[in-house]
């Protein structure tokens, strides 16, 4: 090596001892007393099974599992709240409340569904606890039975993955808009679910929407396979440009 390089080598190393000295630490961190090993090196503050995974595992699907139920007065079926509206509220006793989301915010269930079908899924993998299938069941049984386009759509019965028209915990409004990565990803979520449950219903669905994608899909070189929106005119902007969300339908179909 040259000199010149070993020079170069000696500095970078001084440079690194100096930041390590000058660390600071701290008496909490991320809202937890800190813990320092024997070498006063930070260490992990949780001491039950398996670090901190199964602890917040375990608050998450704890919480999804008790959170209140509609009926069919407030709702379109009965089910847990969760599976229509990301919009709630916890109290210190541990309450939870449950709001309307609105139009708009009810937009959001195709993030929804695929967190809820993927989450239970390797959740069930995980712990073995069948309560996870009830809720893969609630929520793929309202995404296929209450949020497809009629037979007659220009794309039949595919996800409406944006119903930001309509009802919130009703029926979802085809005139929403149709956002095609989505599809994908909650497509990708059902086939997990699928996987565990068994359930062909899901099998179906999802391999129909594979073969509604295919038949969509623009082939000319160079050009976009698909766009954003299966109906861009129900989008409230210009481009229907998809670009990174391609990977979503392709990891769906393969």
């Amino acid at each position: 090596m040259k000199p010149d390089m070993i020079m170069l080598c000696v500095l970078q190393c001084l440079m690194v001892l100096a930041n390590v000295a000058s660390a600071q630490t701290q008496p909490r961190y991320y809202g937890h007393e800190a813990v320092y090993d024997r070498y006063g090196v930070i260490a992990p503050w949780y001491d039950g099974l398996n670090g901190q995974c199964d602890w917040r595992v375990r608050i998450s699907a704890e919480t999804l599992k008790r959170f209140p139920w509609t009926d069919t007065s407030n709702a379109v079926i009965a089910a847990p709240h969760h599976v229509f509206t990301s919009l709630w509220a916890i109290d210190a006793q541990g309450k939870i409340s449950p709001k309307d989301p609105g139009d708009w915010m009810n937009g959001d269930i195709g993030q929804r569904a695929t967190s809820v079908l993927i989450g239970f899924s390797d959740y069930y993998r995980y712990t073995g606890d069948a309560s996870a299938v009830a809720h893969l069941t609630y929520m793929a049984d309202y995404v296929i039975d209450h949020c497809l386009t009629p037979p007659d759509h220009e794309w039949p019965h595919c996800f409406i993955s944006v119903p930001v028209k309509g009802k919130a915990y009703g029926k979802a409004n085809p005139d929403g808009m149709i956002q095609i990565d989505l599809c994908g990803s909650v497509g990708y979520a059902l086939l997990r679910a699928y996987q565990v449950t068994g359930n062909t219903r899901w099998w179906k669905i999802a391999k129909h929407w594979g073969d509604v994608l295919a038949q969509k899909c623009n082939l000319t070189p160079g050009g976009d396979p698909w766009g954003r929106y299966a109906n861009p005119g129900s989008a409230p902007w210009k481009s229907n440009k998809m670009t990174g969300g391609v990977t979503m339908v392709l990891a769906f179909l393969d």
